[in-house]
């Protein structure tokens, strides 16, 4: 179904796209090709292949009393206060619960050869000033209520941890206590 849902957007999108209106009268699917003559037979084959689902779609629009925006959403320039989505609410509270761990992943690499930490820095910290999501925290305001919040670009440090002496069980003993501390 999410396949479907996925194709017959990406449809909607395309025709729109080659100036091709696509509407539900009488339950009948309909083409409006404003000033063109004709369509891109390409087209006209996607909309042959998922009409039933487009009907579908149509009509689900049209009954649910929406006016279905096929847009991009547009970057939110909102930094403070940014409410939790569903799935976040539910992460937050069961750690408010708990307190677990359960969701973090702390992982670890064994590398041999030239390494550059500073170079594994730097890469690490391009990837997260990319994205947003790696980025943003949950903290509570005066009154307790959780939010999303945005931290600072370039503020991601590599954790580093030198153990020449204790071989394999001081490595160990290292990873251990940074999951414990995460």
């Amino acid at each position: 179904m999410n396949t479907d849902f996925n194709q017959v957007v990406s449809v909607l999108k395309k025709a729109r796209n080659h100036g091709v209106a696509i509407f539900l009268e009488n339950d009948s699917l309909k083409l409006d090709l404003g000033e063109h003559k004709d369509i891109d037979p390409e087209l006209l084959e996607e909309i042959r292949k998922y009409k039933n689902e487009i009907i579908d779609f149509l009509r689900n629009s049209v009954s649910s009393g929406e006016d279905f925006d096929l847009s991009p959403i547009p970057v939110s320039t909102a930094k403070d206060h940014i409410p939790l989505s569903y799935g976040q609410k539910g992460l937050w509270l069961i750690d408010q619960l708990n307190g677990s761990t359960h969701y973090h992943m702390p992982m670890h690499f064994r590398l041999s050869g030239t390494f550059s930490v500073d170079a594994l820095e730097k890469s690490i910290n391009d990837v997260i000033n990319r994205h947003e999501i790696l980025r943003t925290v949950i903290r509570q305001d005066a009154g307790g209520q959780p939010f999303q919040f945005v931290l600072e670009k370039d503020g991601w440090k590599l954790d580093k941890i030198n153990d020449y002496k204790g071989g394999e069980s001081g490595w160990r003993h290292c990873y251990y206590h940074s999951v414990q501390k995460s």
